[in-house]
């Protein structure tokens, strides 16, 4: 299908309009009673819900049987690392049926069952790095040295995430029991120049505690904040729950680096909404031809008044589509729905509309 740059744009601003603004059902940001400006005055329902459906980020025709081989996150990369990380894993909330096996539960989790991700952040909230869990796929794409291979999945994680560490020497590294082992300790410090403070379960370090304490909750940070605003994704394809996920990330990444930059600079900070608006492209021209609905059309009656047969009186109007039939155009209208419907021999959508 034909689109652009600044179109995805809109589309992904839409996305995330959505998420602050609830409302019970999408279409209602369209709707003449519920219209909000900000979603429906940057494209058409109807261009949003063809969006929606040729949403893909890779070709199919490429052999990849990477579970999770469509998700890039090499922007995350790329952002300055602090000196204090810490590696946990978080929950994407999921319940639908169709991600199979890589749905998982974790009991003591808000949301108990979702998509796992492994993440490094800092102590900022800064997401640097990110692994998916996805069973046998998860380190498909990282290369293990013989010792390593014979780790365990929590020490494989660790050593995963700090391979894109810009300054291992000077980096300090923090994770839960989980992820602990002596062996990985030793393994980052001498291969790695990395410093790492774990947890072991009934080995008590009381000295170590304040610092481990100080740092364990920044993934949090970024929990806490996405939680606020979630982007809605109920998709069939259940990889999209993913992006929503990450699309909050990048949102909450760019807010929290604009705080840090703004900090050095002794400069205000923009707000998250601020960001947003920036991403929409604000009504820019485009290459691909979309029409703007400046009038939505008339909400269908409440069933109550559509049946009561009193008062459907027809007028004569401006010709347009039929609202019942949808197959052809009419002036007939009822004055009291406020609904142009069909009325000719081969079908009575008047009689139908009122009668059914």
């Amino acid at each position: 299908m034909n689109t652009n740059y600044n179109e995805m744009k809109d589309f992904l601003a839409i996305h995330l309009y959505i998420g602050i603004i609830k409302l019970p059902c999408y279409v209602d940001y369209w709707s003449e009673q519920f219209r909000v400006e900000k979603v429906a005055g940057i494209m058409s329902l109807k261009r949003y819900q063809t969006l929606c459906k040729y949403h893909h980020f890779n070709d199919n025709a490429m052999a990849n049987d990477d579970l999770y081989y469509k998700i890039v996150k090499k922007n995350c990369n790329a952002i300055p690392n602090e000196k204090q990380q810490l590696i946990d894993e978080k929950m994407v909330p999921f319940k639908g049926t169709c991600a199979g096996s890589r749905k998982k539960y974790i009991k003591l989790k808000p949301k108990n069952w979702g998509f796992k991700i492994f993440v490094r952040a800092g102590s900022s909230g800064i997401v640097y790095d990110f692994v998916v869990y996805g069973g046998p796929d998860t380190f498909r794409q990282h290369q293990f040295s013989n010792n390593e291979e014979i780790m365990g999945l929590g020490s494989k994680v660790v050593l995963d995430l700090c391979q894109t560490i810009s300054n291992p020497a000077l980096t300090t590294v923090y994770f839960d029991n989980f992820f602990t082992s002596l062996e990985l300790l030793c393994h980052l410090h001498q291969e790695y120049s990395i410093l790492a403070l774990g947890t072991i379960r009934n080995v008590p370090c009381p000295n170590t505690v304040k610092k481990y304490d100080v740092h364990i909750g920044r993934v949090n940070v970024a929990d806490m904040l996405i939680a606020l605003y979630r982007t809605p994704f109920k998709p069939k394809k259940c990889y999209l729950t993913i992006f929503g996920h990450l699309l909050d990330l990048c949102v909450i990444n760019a807010w929290l680096l604009n705080r840090r930059e703004a900090a050095l600079m002794k400069e205000k900070y923009n707000d998250g909404l601020k960001i947003l608006d920036r991403l929409a492209s604000a009504g820019a021209p485009t290459s691909v031809n979309t029409k703007l609905i400046k009038h939505p059309s008339a909400p269908h009656p409440v069933m109550e008044v559509r049946l009561d047969k009193y008062d459907h009186f027809s007028i004569c109007a401006e010709k347009v589509r039929c609202r019942h039939c949808k197959a052809g155009q009419s002036r007939i209208k009822c004055i009291k729905c406020n609904m142009t419907l069909c009325l000719i021999p081969v079908h009575n959508c008047f009689y139908e509309f009122h009668h059914q």
